[in-house]
């Protein structure tokens, strides 16, 4: 009796930590539903498996390479080509050759590789929709000179400027070897089989339509959040264990936490981080800060004793989800981000380089779309006898001292809308059919509580001095709604 071998995938990570961890949460998923999964791992991204995975690894050390600049991050990027014939060598000689390569958008170079095996590869983003269309775009045309970069075939035309391009376009060098493997990286995704993204429709379903429009052939899988329900300790070592860090945000009242973390690859200065712990300290506010183990400076301990200190390692997922945390001041990282908007905690933006200020764009215009809905459907005619306050689809999500309204008044000729900040005007009803109405206005409102400078009163006791009580349930598991949710214009749904 002969039995059918399953379908053999085998994933190509880039060795970052950010670009790892999602693809070791696709092979559990993949294998799960029943797939052979081979997964490459160099000796950085070894520790990062689970004792027993539940799928075959493929150790290859990746040789470092002689760049011009002695730049590390290159000299991966550019070391990961030397691979191409082991891995080639190793596929030809397995007993079940993979039957499709899903690879990191930096090993464009596996394009090729697939080829030569006569299988189709899958480009992995780690990051957005949003950011994969714009350096897609890049590298198809490059800028002939530094300044502010327009990208009319996107949806809404964005507009970014140059320091906040990628480095990787920033330092382009027509001719260098180095910029022209990478290059060519770039233009191999393009013309690659498929697409795979670790997002979510309701959050970029605009750029996600535009990658299936334009690349994959329309082969566009939008598969986030990816790894939210994976082990707390992944990621490497902390200097304070899981249990005590969860034991003393138990102590801390609803929503009174933030949570500060920039990822593992951000460097702080001296002087920044002497900044934001004179800001903590001067505020009063209870803080959880995680920051890179092997930094020099930073703060030490407790910080006024209302603030605990993670260096090294932090259990992200299980902070966020936790009912203390009441925001995130984050670099933008994009696994940040999803794990914030899944927890539907606030993010404040702190974008500093790669693709942060491109997600940085992407939730500010989610959050400003969901600040123009409401959630019960108004007619026109209802609108003009409803002069007052109107609850808007951030009102649900907000913390309760911030509650994300604005009034609408209308002097029999014209509706307006008012935030105290901005003020605007119905111009004309696009839509209005139970259960949605759409209205055009001639100004973008702006809430006022964005602007609000909160009053400086009592100092809160430290946490470690209150009562722990029972650990809820997760936020994610109690019902509360994603932070983002994109609505088109004035929007009004029931």
């Amino acid at each position: 009796m002969s039995h059918t071998r399953a379908p053999h995938v085998l994933i190509l990570p880039f060795p970052l930590m950010g670009h790892t961890i999602p693809l070791l949460d696709l092979a559990h998923q993949l294998s799960h539903r029943g797939l052979s999964v081979t997964i490459h791992v160099t000796a950085d991204t070894l520790p990062l498996l689970s004792s027993s995975p539940s799928f075959q690894t493929l150790f290859l050390p990746i040789p470092a390479a002689e760049v011009a600049n002695g730049d590390s991050f290159l000299a991966t990027f550019v070391g990961t080509g030397s691979l191409h014939d082991l891995i080639l060598q190793w596929a030809k000689a397995h007993e079940s050759p993979p039957s499709l390569i899903v690879s990191d958008f930096f090993l464009g170079w596996t394009r090729r590789l697939a080829g030569q095996l006569g299988v189709p590869r899958v480009v992995f983003s780690p990051s957005g929709a949003l950011t994969i269309s714009l350096i897609n775009s890049l590298f198809e045309h490059l800028p002939k000179r530094a300044g502010p970069m327009d990208f009319p075939g996107l949806p809404g035309s964005p507009t970014f400027p140059w320091y906040q391009l990628p480095l990787l376009i920033r330092d382009y060098v027509e001719g260098d070897p180095t910029s022209e493997f990478m290059r060519d990286g770039m233009l191999d995704n393009v013309a690659s089989w498929g697409i795979i993204v670790n997002s979510f429709t309701r959050l970029e379903g605009d750029y996600l339509r535009h990658l299936e429009k334009n690349y994959g052939s329309g082969r566009v899988w939008a598969v986030g959040p990816l790894g939210l329900g994976g082990p707390s300790e992944r990621g490497g070592p902390s200097s304070v264990p899981v249990d005590d860090v969860l034991r003393w945000l138990d102590g801390c009242p609803d929503g009174s936490v933030v949570y500060i973390c920039f990822g593992s690859l951000v460097e702080l200065g001296s002087d920044q981080i002497e900044a934001i712990a004179a800001a903590l300290e001067l505020s009063g506010v209870r803080f959880l800060w995680a920051y890179k183990a092997h930094d020099d400076g930073g703060p030490k301990g407790q910080v006024g004793e209302r603030g605990l200190i993670i260096r090294g390692w932090a259990p992200q997922v299980a902070i966020l989800n936790h009912r203390a945390v009441g925001s995130f001041l984050t670099h933008c990282g994009w696994n940040s981000t999803l794990e914030a908007i899944t927890a539907g905690v606030p993010l404040l933006a702190w974008p500093m380089a790669a693709d942060q200020y491109f997600t940085a764009r992407l939730l500010e215009e989610s959050s400003l779309l969901l600040f123009h809905g409401a959630a019960v459907h108004n007619s026109f005619s209802l609108l003009k006898m409803n002069n007052g306050i109107m609850n808007t689809l951030v009102s649900d999500t907000a913390m309760k001292n911030r509650q994300y309204k604005y009034t609408i008044q209308d002097d029999d000729e014209t509706i307006t809308l008012k935030t105290k900040i901005v003020t605007t005007t119905i111009t004309d009803i696009l839509f209005d059919e139970q259960p949605l109405a759409i209205y055009i206005i001639n100004n973008v409102l702006e809430p006022r509580e964005l602007f609000k400078v909160p009053e400086v009163g009592h100092l809160p006791p430290p946490c470690p001095g209150r009562t722990a009580q029972p650990r809820p349930p997760p936020r994610s598991q109690r019902g509360s709604q994603m932070m983002i949710r994109p609505r088109t214009q004035v929007g009004q749904r029931r």
